[in-house]
């Protein structure tokens, strides 16, 4: 018997904590599992839109106002309720008209002759118990809660159309981060072969001194030049380490991320730019802050319809049931009371609250419109600023390809004069020095082209359509 209670436990045990696991992913609570150290762009930004924090903050506050529909919605239901009194007073308190708490209670036409005497001289103390059941509908109401709905459902899109915009954010951060390490990773190749072809310059020229065919200021100038290498070399293996945590920061990892990433190279997209304007023109109908400001702007203007309507009349229908019981005697107002009817409430004066109400909407209406228009230039500004920056990249990129391929040519010129003896081995490994600093200056640039066509596809507001959908949620399988 004793063991199996102790299954019985175990079992109940083990689908309460499924029940609050399977509760706690609904939530949207965080996942702590990182990403394959190997992951590419694409899978970088569907992890982060899938478990960054800030995403399911505002995805809760979506939900938030999408029961705010609901509570709205309710004014257009009856309202049911049930109360119960019980009092202790002297002769004559049962007469009294009451409110039970909840439903409309009538003036109770009770005498003495009707429930009986409270005792034996009618002097005693009276005990009485009223139960009830009652409820409201409203009836017309000149509009205040059908805008007060539409009100509720402009306010929710503008937290789905604020939900979008975080997504696009945190889009723009992982493809920033993750090329940010990416070319990272690319200079610490390339630094290391400088730092060995610098060293191997510096022992070269360490011999030609020895055997002064330098000069001391050759020599001192090699050594400078290693020096410098090796602090190129060590300063970016410690900024990749800053890189990997902004990457798992972006992702919405923080500490929990993996310790080192290994990016594949994204390719340089060289296609030729959009008009301006047409990119300025899909900037303002795609970007998901108009949209926010819109809706809240709708939302205000609703909500200040609503309250004007106050000022009418408010008409509903109210009904009760309930029975009173003497219980000094036993006696019962049988077979109990109901009461039902219409009821009109006419505002006559408030202090100025419906008007200041009004005056308090109509200046967050002025607010929102305002910035509006400031949202509006800054669009546009993020839009030429992105859009010539990607325009002096791309003939950055075309030009240190051809100096790169410039560089190769001048290696190989150099290296047939090294074997014919006609120069050094000391211009042979500048040479090469300098393949790798041109090397570097390219990585660079196709940097600056990938994190400007990320910001360009930010402030066109046409990136995030490929990972979420227009309600904030993201796409099993992205748009690629």
């Amino acid at each position: 018997m004793i063991q199996k209670k102790t299954w019985t436990m175990w079992l109940l045990t083990a689908i309460v904590l499924t029940g609050i696991s399977s509760r706690a992913m609904a939530s949207g609570a965080i996942v702590t599992d990182a990403p394959d150290p190997h992951l590419t762009v694409d899978q970088a930004i569907s992890f982060a839109i899938h478990h960054h924090p800030r995403l399911f903050a505002y995805r809760h506050r979506v939900a938030a106002k999408k029961a705010k529909i609901g509570e709205a919605n309710a004014h257009f239901l009856p309202n049911v309720g049930a109360g119960a009194m019980f009092g202790t007073g002297n002769p004559g308190v049962s007469n009294r008209p009451y409110n039970n708490g909840y439903a409309y209670s009538p003036f109770m036409p009770i005498t003495y002759g009707g429930i009986g005497p409270l005792g034996r001289d009618g002097t005693q103390t009276s005990n009485v118990f009223d139960a009830s059941i009652g409820a409201t509908q409203m009836l017309f109401d000149f509009g205040r809660y059908l805008h007060l709905t539409r009100s509720a459902e402009k306010k929710e899109h503008a937290a789905v159309a604020d939900l979008v915009t975080r997504d696009a954010w945190v889009i723009l951060q992982v493809r920033e981060a993750y090329a940010h390490l990416q070319l990272d990773k690319q200079l610490v190749i390339v630094y290391q072969k400088n730092e060995e072809q610098r060293a191997l310059v510096r022992e070269l020229t360490r011999s030609l001194y020895k055997a002064q065919y330098k000069s001391k200021l050759d020599d001192e100038f090699a050594q400078v030049d290693l020096l410098k290498a090796q602090a190129l070399l060590v300063g970016m293996k410690d900024d990749v380490k800053t890189r990997v945590a902004r990457l798992n920061e972006a992702l919405g990892l923080g500490q929990g991320g993996a310790k080192n990433y290994f990016p594949t190279k994204v390719s340089e997209d060289m296609s030729p730019l959009s008009p301006l304007q047409d990119l300025v023109k899909t900037a303002l109908d795609a970007r998901p802050e108009m949209h926010a400001v819109k809706s809240t702007v709708g939302a205000i203007n609703e909500y200040t319809t609503s309250v004007k309507a106050s000022h009418y009349p408010y008409l509903s229908a109210f009904g009760s049931f309930g029975t009173l019981n003497q219980l000094n005697t036993g006696a019962s107002y049988t077979p109990g009371w109901w009461l039902g009817g219409a009821m009109v409430n006419v505002p006559i004066y408030t202090g100025g609250m419906i008007r200041s109400q009004v005056e308090a909407s109509h200046q967050k209406a002025l607010f929102e419109a305002d910035k509006l228009k400031d949202l509006d230039h800054r669009i546009r500004y993020e839009v030429v600023s992105a859009h010539e920056r990607v325009r002096t990249d791309l003939y950055d990129v075309k030009a240190y390809t051809q100096a790169v391929e410039e560089a190769k040519l001048g290696l190989r010129l150099a290296q047939a004069k090294y074997e014919a003896n006609l120069i050094s081995i000391v211009k042979l490994t500048l040479a090469e020095v300098y393949l790798l600093d041109t090397r570097a200056s390219l990585a660079k640039a196709q940097y600056r082209l990938t994190v400007d066509r990320a910001a360009l596809d930010f402030a066109t507001g046409r990136d995030y359509p490929r990972w979420v959908r227009a309600d904030g949620t993201p796409r099993a399988n992205p748009k690629l």
